[in-house]
């Protein structure tokens, strides 16, 4: 009996320190074509504006990825694209994306993404090699286009991935290229309630051995 408990109890330990299963909902921002927006930084803190996104790409339950073109009247971006704008370090700690989707009926100054940062990575520029950045954080998309996509608004996400190219010049510098992306990820309740379950039945198992 003691034996029982003692497998049990590694099985219900090693559930709740399992790593989440794959996801099955991916939602990637990025640009299409052309760079705009600018940005100015170093490791300890810096800023991003009216960078470009023009492109959005969902991949859901495995189907094939749709692809909708972003759109941004009145944003400030010279070709009408949805933009990003964020901050980092000292000065603030936040990132947003405003645009539409015509495609899914999203109107233009909806604000699609908004979040904070966890950390930052910031590669310096130089004249003669680009360089970049990459940061993570906790992020909220815009309920109504989850429901376009056919997703629950209350879809549980893990941190979003964020990468920026910049060129190889002096600051402040003109982006390259933009990508955002995350992913869906099971709600860890399930894990929850089945380690109950196996405590559930660990109890009934004794009280009929105490028979």
């Amino acid at each position: 009996m003691r034996r029982f408990f003692i497998v049990l109890g590694c099985l219900v330990t090693a559930l709740a320190l399992a790593p989440p299963a794959q996801a099955s909902i991916v939602i990637d921002f990025g640009t299409g074509a052309g760079t705009g927006g600018l940005f100015t930084g170093t490791a300890l803190g810096g800023t991003g504006t009216l960078i470009p996104l023009d492109v959005l790409k969902v991949t859901t339950d495995g189907n094939p990825q749709q692809v909708f073109n972003l759109s941004g009247t009145g944003t400030g971006d010279a070709n009408g694209a949805a933009v990003m704008s964020f901050v980092y370090g000292t000065a603030g700690n936040s990132i947003t994306i405003v645009g539409g989707v015509p495609a899914l009926n999203i109107p233009d100054g909806t604000t699609l993404l908004s979040g904070s940062f966890t950390s930052f990575l910031f590669t310096m520029p130089t004249d003669i090699a680009g360089g970049g950045g990459s940061g993570t954080g906790a992020d909220t998309k815009d309920a109504g286009l989850l429901k376009a996509l056919g997703i629950d608004p209350a879809t549980q996400f893990a941190f979003f991935g964020f990468v920026i190219t910049l060129p190889a010049s002096e600051p402040p510098w003109t982006t390259n290229s933009v990508d955002i992306q995350n992913t869906a990820v099971p709600e860890p309740g399930s894990m929850l309630l089945l380690g109950t379950g196996l405590l559930g039945l660990a109890s009934v198992v004794r009280r009929r051995l105490r028979k």
